[in-house]
């Protein structure tokens, strides 16, 4: 039986807050690109602790852990929604607010004979230190059309309302005699991945190898919540093709991140980027099976190569599946047998249900879309 503890956000330091036994329905998704992805569970709840789940649980650190105490999620709590009688409310998501503001405006230059039109400005940054003290920095770059830059005034404007309609995290509430709930609570977590959502420029001429600049976006002066939230970098290994330093026009962080994985290696191999808890991993995928299963077992139980079992929630995506007594006739031609063989799956996405429910879904390798990639374009057709 699984179980959750959950604490302070890490912002706040991360203390203890109370552990979670008892669930109606838990569920989980782990990308290979992305890591730690979502989750969702809900629970019984009493009309004394609604308020405590509102007023504190967003933001707050998650850990799911086994009877065993392997922890197998890792993230924090993105929106609250509550059935009580006939009211159903829902608090958040925590990613949607905006504590941080820009504008980016095309300006119309109307001195001129015709008007200039198409002038990229932005009107700075705006912050609201009160939401950012209590959530974290959450940027948000909006764009408007063209303004006269003699009416720029009204970019502020437009950046400043945004910002105080959107410092502070939504709730919405709908109210229903045919709703009857004795009090149900659902918690929508994300993984850390998702504070990636910073914009980010580097004006550093030239050019980098793909995990120098993976590393630069992860923890440089660009990330506004490093002091709190530093991605430990340890598990990016190194990838020397290079790729160009500069960013500009306020790229979303993980943008560019994506950008950079989706062009591979110099043998145009497929590499992987993931956030398990506040770990970031950057990494070819691998070149052998990782786990076999049967389809004649009962129990669709899933190995380790050397016959070790894999608990269900600890399945993670990134590794290659072997089902070992499908298509049993299958002869390899042993050139790239992993992604030719039928009997193969790379896993692409896990999604677990307790108790024991998993999904796995594949994902292709091949070479081609790299290449692609690093020519700079966006794919092609037959």
């Amino acid at each position: 039986m699984s179980f959750i503890n959950i604490f302070d956000s890490l912002l706040n330091g991360g203390e203890f807050w109370k552990r979670i036994h008892h669930m109606n329905e838990y569920r989980h998704t782990i990308n290979a690109d992305g890591g730690y992805w979502s989750a969702r569970f809900t629970m019984p709840v009493r009309g004394t602790d609604i308020d405590m789940w509102v007023q504190a649980g967003l933001g707050k650190h998650v850990e799911v852990s086994s009877s065993t105490l392997d922890v197998y999620w890792i993230g924090f709590i993105n929106k609250i929604s509550v059935n009580y009688g006939p009211v159903v409310m829902s608090h958040g998501p925590l990613m949607d607010i905006a504590n941080r503001v820009d504008l980016v405006y095309s300006a119309i230059d109307t001195t001129t004979t015709p008007p200039t039109t198409g002038i990229r400005l932005k009107t700075g940054f705006a912050n609201d230190t009160d939401s950012q003290e209590k959530f974290g920095i959450i940027t948000k770059v909006l764009s408007t059309g063209g303004v006269d830059e003699e009416n720029a005034g009204e970019g502020s404007r437009i950046r400043d309302l945004f910002l105080d309609e959107n410092k502070y995290p939504s709730t919405s509430n709908r109210w229903s005699t045919e709703s009857t709930s004795p009090g149900l609570l659902t918690v929508e977590c994300l993984g850390y991945i998702h504070w990636l959502n910073y914009a980010y420029n580097n004006e550093t001429a030239g050019t980098q190898n793909a995990s120098t600049k993976i590393s630069t976006v992860l923890n440089g002066t660009y990330n506004p919540n490093n002091s709190w939230l530093p991605f430990d970098t340890s598990g990016i290994d190194s990838n020397t093709i290079q790729v160009g330093a500069w960013v500009n026009e306020d790229k979303i962080a993980l943008d560019v991140i994506k950008k950079v994985v989706a062009q591979g290696d110099a043998s145009n191999n497929r590499w992987l980027f993931a956030v398990y808890g506040t770990a970031a991993e950057y990494k070819a995928i691998p070149t052998s099976i990782d786990y076999l299963t049967r389809l004649s077992d009962p129990k669709l139980k899933i190995t380790t190569t050397d016959g070790g079992k894999i608990e269900k929630w600890n399945v993670l995506p990134g590794k290659w599946l072997m089902f070992t007594d499908f298509i049993t006739s299958y002869v390899s031609n042993d050139v790239d047998f992993l992604r030719e063989d039928p009997r193969v799956m790379f896993i692409e996405s896990v999604s677990f249900m307790a108790p024991d429910t998993l999904r796995l879904t594949g994902g292709t390798t091949d070479t081609l879309a790299q290449y692609i990639s690093r020519l700079g374009l966006s794919g092609v057709g037959a």
